[in-house]
């Protein structure tokens, strides 16, 4: 079991894509490097612990009605500077929860 959790650990930190856990209130749970550093925070774990107390999503009522999980739709959130940054992003229900799993859509940020 302590395996299976490093290799979930390993996946998450060294995935190429932005990744964030958070609640339907928009606070983040979980996050990966990619998207840590994609709003300006230094390590994931100063994102979450700065993001639970600030909130880290900004301008969006519906997060916590996470549309269909095949459509991007913009997401503003809060950088470590303060500053709004407004991304591109699909979002999914975690089974048996209330969390909301996001991607940052990626090929879009390079368009």
């Amino acid at each position: 079991m302590r395996h299976d959790r490093e290799q979930l650990h390993a996946l998450l930190n060294q995935a190429p894509h932005p990744l964030c856990l958070l609640t339907t209130a928009g606070a983040p749970l979980l996050a990966n490097q990619a998207f840590a550093q994609l709003l300006g925070y230094s390590s994931a774990g100063e994102l979450v612990r700065i993001g639970r107390d600030l909130g880290l999503v900004l301008g969006d009522a519906g997060i916590a009605a996470a549309q269909s999980p095949i459509q991007p739709r913009d997401i503003t959130f809060r950088r470590s500077d303060g500053n709004a940054l407004v991304l591109p992003a699909i979002s999914s229900v975690v089974p048996g929860t209330e969390y909301l799993a996001i991607t940052v859509v990626a090929n879009q940020l390079l368009a």
